[in-house]
């Protein structure tokens, strides 16, 4: 059933699929198929380019802000993390600031499908471990370890680069998709978040 069959699905092509399927049955109008073919390339790249699996740019951008972090309080680093960071959120069509109407509503349900892919990889992998992937964490370590990333990428990360409107879509997306993956464990993410905003 459109569209929950299109927010189900994790292939970028199969998603393409099912994306001209709904224009074909006329499930959506002309007007929606543009948009979302739009945001499926601004999200995967264009149609066809390269060959092999489209890169996920929403997912991309989630991980090079995660990489940024640790030199987020350098001085030296900070000015190039503001370009690249303006750059991606433009690239991609994601700055909140620049959004309205059923756009930004679109840019939303995008967002909050790659954190679900997000959230659905971190028990797996180097994610879910320590001691140089020797060790998988304990579940509540494992929690809190995307907790705080979270906060940091969502949150702390924007406020110092005074880009925090920008980022409201992705701050709902992560919260949203943490509390319905984790609903038992948002205290800690709500305790981050609200001693955040009284600084």
């Amino acid at each position: 059933m459109w569209p929950e069959s299109y927010y189900r699905e994790n292939d970028p092509a199969k998603r393409w699929e099912l994306l001209q399927e709904a224009a074909r049955e006329g499930w959506i109008d002309q007007q929606e198929q543009t948009l979302r073919e739009e945001l499926w390339s601004l999200r995967y790249g264009q149609k066809k380019v390269k060959k092999g699996p489209p890169h996920d740019g929403y997912i991309g951008f989630w991980v090079t802000m995660n990489l940024n972090l640790q030199d987020i309080d350098s001085r030296f680093r900070r000015r190039s993390i503001l370009r690249e960071t303006d750059q991606l959120l433009t690239d991609l069509g994601i700055d909140a600031t620049q959004l309205e109407g059923s756009r930004r509503e679109l840019v939303y349900l995008e967002l909050l499908h790659a954190m679900r892919i997000f959230y659905s990889t971190c028990t797996d992998g180097t994610y879910n471990s320590q001691l140089f992937g020797l060790m998988r964490l304990k579940e509540d370590k494992l929690i809190e370890k995307i907790i705080y990333d979270i906060f940091n990428i969502a949150y702390r990360m924007p406020k110092k680069l005074a880009m925090s409107e920008r980022f409201v879509l992705l701050q709902q997306a992560a919260y949203k998709g943490f509390y319905e993956r984790y609903p038992n464990h948002v205290d800690l993410l709500d305790q981050l978040i609200e001693s955040e905003q009284e600084k």
